[in-house]
């Protein structure tokens, strides 16, 4: 079982965020089109064999001939480096064609704070609309929030089999919740946390964040 940081399960109908999100209420802070855009891969787990990726005229194709044990793996880095704000709403848009029915797990957030949506999706041959709502968008997972200005969006597609194809990624901040706010620094403590957000020992092997930065110990 799964360990985040942060976990939201909520799953809101494209028909009435979409409406939201072209609302005067709803200000565009991201845009991300992947049309004929090459893609360096970037695995959650650093697992090049977990999926293959192809950049192609309608999008990123990210390929997975089965599934998966866990619907994060392959876990796909579709958005990044685009700044959120404590407490502020947000909503996650991915315009995608779905190659079969199954489960997305869909990640805001950076790496000392994220929300986690699992979003269950119906196959069709034309692009779909998905929009998740992420109310209250909160990092208090630590004594500081670090990264905010590095902040990703990042999709789980292990339990969708056949071939995914990411068209379009934007993010969407309420209007008139950002306020002036004191993002607290990021301080260098020199702690280990695993992949999950766990604070481990020195002894722990494999990839971890330790300020910030992604450490392979071996």
């Amino acid at each position: 079982m799964k360990k985040y940081l942060s976990v939201l399960l909520l799953l809101i109908t494209s028909l009435n965020v979409h409406a939201q999100a072209e609302s005067d209420d709803w200000k565009l802070i991201f845009e991300k089109n992947w049309e004929n855009e090459e893609y360096i891969v970037w695995d959650y787990l650093e697992n090049e064999d977990v999926a293959t990726y192809e950049a192609t005229p309608e999008g990123l194709a990210i390929i997975n001939p089965q599934m998966a044990e866990q619907m994060w793996q392959p876990m796909t880095c579709v958005a990044n480096e685009f700044t959120l704000v404590e407490h502020d709403d947000y909503i996650v848009r991915l315009t995608m064609k779905i190659p079969s029915d199954g489960t997305y797990e869909v990640i805001l957030g950076c790496w000392d704070g994220k929300y986690m949506c699992e979003v269950p999706v119906t196959a069709s041959n034309d692009f779909q609309v998905i929009d998740v709502k992420i109310p209250d968008f909160t990092c208090d997972v630590q004594e500081v929030v670090n990264n905010l200005d590095y902040s990703h969006v990042l999709l789980g597609s292990g339990w969708v089999v056949g071939t995914t194809v990411v068209k379009m990624v934007q993010v969407y901040e309420k209007a008139g919740t950002t306020t002036l706010k004191t993002v607290r620094s990021a301080k260098a403590d020199d702690a280990i946390y695993n992949l999950a957000g766990q604070k481990v020992s020195t002894s722990y092997k494999g990839i971890v964040i330790q300020n910030g930065r992604k450490v392979i110990v071996r």
